[in-house]
């Protein structure tokens, strides 16, 4: 079976106070945090993609992405990126 890539824009947080990173996908309403920004992308990868697998096994719509500057607009002071996901 072909996997097919969705891209999603994804906002990475960091709370000053406690130290942790927080990485959102906001179209897919998944989050994950960590210690380090690279852990939570990891998660939130992990996360994001067993969402999109469950959402295409039992047919369930699977949201369009937002463009990045609608997100980026949204979320201004943080960093937003663009994240791959193949199912």
């Amino acid at each position: 079976m072909e996997k097919i890539n969705y891209e999603y824009p994804v906002v990475f947080i960091k709370n000053e106070e406690s130290g942790i990173f927080n990485a959102f996908v906001p179209d897919l309403f998944v989050f994950a945090e960590s210690k380090t920004q690279k852990q939570a992308t990891i998660e939130v990868k992990m996360i994001a993609k067993k969402f999109l697998q469950m959402a295409k096994k039992y047919q369930t719509e699977i949201p369009i992405p937002s463009t990045i500057e609608d997100v980026e607009n949204k979320w201004k002071g943080w960093k937003v990126s663009l994240m791959s996901f193949a199912i």
